[in-house]
């Protein structure tokens, strides 16, 4: 068999140079005009751990993962049942409500404060009026209450052009 360097082992395998040089942590290589080499029929074992894996391959643990894995899919059917999960289409359309509605309330603004901005005296008048507005829109925007994303779906809708504004 050839003698190979890593940097050969390493094209050949597809595996890097710190990965051939912890598999082959205990062979000695060969010598040659300062090249390290080594023999392919000890290494390319070891590159492709091919005997760990028949030692370590259990009929039973593998029996156990599957089952779990089974039951883990399970659950999760379940939870989606239940709606305690969402898919992600679902999700990124209640979020996409959401975004509508905070962007239509902040959009609102000017229209709803426009008539008391202009009887205003003051810059500080003002600046209550929109500091109080914002505050409402803030605490309307974080409800905390069940199915608020879902009432708001309905009422608002979320196009792509919407993101541009």
């Amino acid at each position: 068999m050839p003698l190979l360097s890593i940097s050969k082992l390493s094209e050949l395998t597809g595996r890097t140079h710190r990965t051939i040089k912890a598999r082959l942590g205990n062979v000695e290589p060969v010598i040659e005009n300062r090249s390290h080499l080594y023999e392919s029929k000890v290494v390319f074992p070891l590159i492709y751990d091919q005997h760990r894996e028949q030692r370590e391959y259990d009929l039973e643990q593998e029996r156990a993962r599957l089952a779990k894995e089974q039951a883990d899919g399970k659950a999760l059917d379940n939870a989606r049942k239940r709606q305690e999960q969402l898919d992600v289409p679902t999700m990124v359309e209640l979020v996409a409500g959401e975004y509508a509605f905070v962007r239509n309330r902040i959009k609102a603004l000017p229209v709803e404060l426009s008539a008391r901005l202009a009887e205003s005296q003051s810059s500080t008048e003002i600046q209550e009026i929109l500091m109080a507005a914002v505050t409402e829109v803030l605490k309307e925007v974080s409800l905390n209450e069940p199915d608020s994303m879902k009432t708001r779906k309905s009422g608002d809708s979320f196009t792509p052009s919407d993101a541009a504004e």
